[in-house]
């Protein structure tokens, strides 16, 4: 079977930059347990224009059905290049739609209507009202966000609000679900939180857990299922085709043996994820490659990076072979991530992953 290629690439989720303007709870910028910035992998690099240029070119461009941007690290707006990469992409990628996530607290309304002018797709976080949104979306302005919504949206921008529920928001859903369609935007979801569980948290009578940020706890809210999660990772469903009401599935051991289902090579879908600093891997469910449990299928790291490797060597490369012989033929370069992540038995793949032309 033929794995991801430079002739079948036709979706990339690109990390645009790990800088970010926000400081929202258990996001990975921090440590798990403390608000404390991870130095080694923050605020140091953005996706160049020269990479998408250079590295991608028209070639592969021209081929595209999706480029997004979910951030890992960071937050596309924080790009002093965003505006003319997307203008590269929509120049050389007809058929390309860009959907995106953002805070939305950042730049100002030029670099805003820029982008609604070229109908670009953003699904803005948008955690609540004015009252309430800057208690899990920390340091995002609400009045700064209006304006930049307001920008992209009066000038062709298409806009999701997606909202995680806490307890501190929940009684606020139809109130900034009427706001949404008020200001224009196409489509409004919600979506519970996953970040709960860890050892600094504490838990409430009521059975919910709670994360005590600055002078002040974030919990869970009374309406969601102490099972239930929510797939809010953008790079997996970018605009949320419904509520999220997803049960934990059950572990299972380790084997070699269980069909996995890639969710970047699956159904026509042919997916790169293109880190800042030029790493190219599947998805990003695979984490940091140079530092976590994909790194023993690297030997070196210039050979996987866009920067100092062509497209074509690193799909052709140990990295990408390593990882084809893992998932279909059940060898020991098997990862417990893909097995975990894509395995048939959970069906993961069939409900999860968006199909290739999302629609509101």
């Amino acid at each position: 079977m033929s794995y991801i290629t430079a002739d079948n690439l036709n979706v990339i989720n690109a990390e645009m930059t790990n800088w970010c303007n926000a400081a929202c709870p258990r996001c990975a910028r921090f440590t798990w347990n403390e608000l404390k910035l991870r130095k080694d992998r923050v605020n140091s690099v953005h996706t160049s224009l020269g990479v998408i240029k250079n590295g991608l070119g028209p070639k592969i461009v021209s081929q595209l059905k999706l480029f997004g941007s979910c951030g890992t690290y960071g937050d596309f707006q924080m790009n002093p290049e965003a505006v003319q990469i997307y203008e590269y992409i929509k120049e050389h990628g007809k058929n390309c739609l860009i959907y995106l996530n953002t805070n939305g607290g950042a730049r100002n309304t030029e670099f805003w209507r820029s982008l609604g002018k070229m109908r670009l797709r953003i699904t803005f976080a948008i955690d609540g009202l004015k009252d309430t949104n800057h208690l899990y979306r920390r340091k995002v302005n609400w009045d700064k966000l209006m304006e930049n919504v307001q920008a992209f949206i009066s000038n062709g921008g298409e806009a999701e609000w997606g909202m995680l529920i806490f307890k501190h928001n929940e009684h606020q859903i139809e109130e900034a679900k009427a706001l949404s369609k008020k200001l224009g935007f196409k489509r409004f979801t919600k979506r519970f939180s996953n970040r709960w569980s860890s050892e600094s948290d504490i838990r409430r009578p009521n059975g919910r857990m709670a994360i005590k940020v600055d002078d002040y706890y974030i919990e869970e809210p009374e309406s969601a299922p102490s099972t239930v999660y929510g797939a809010d990772d953008p790079a997996i469903a970018p605009f949320g085709s419904q509520d999220q009401t997803q049960h934990r599935h059950k572990p299972e051991t380790f084997n070699y043996k269980s069909e996995i289902l890639c969710s970047a090579h699956y159904q026509g879908r042919h997916e790169i994820y293109l880190r800042a600093n030029g790493q190219v891997q599947p998805c990003c469910m695979l984490g940091d490659i140079d530092r976590h449990e994909a790194k023993v299928l690297i030997d070196d790291l210039d050979k996987v990076n866009l920067n100092k490797t062509s497209l074509e060597e690193i799909f052709n490369g140990p990295f990408f072979k390593s990882l084809q012989e893992g998932i279909y033929k059940g060898s020991d370069k098997r990862l417990h991530t893909c097995f975990n992540t894509c395995r048939k038995s959970i069906n993961y793949t069939q409900n999860v992953i968006s199909p290739i032309d999302p629609a509101f």
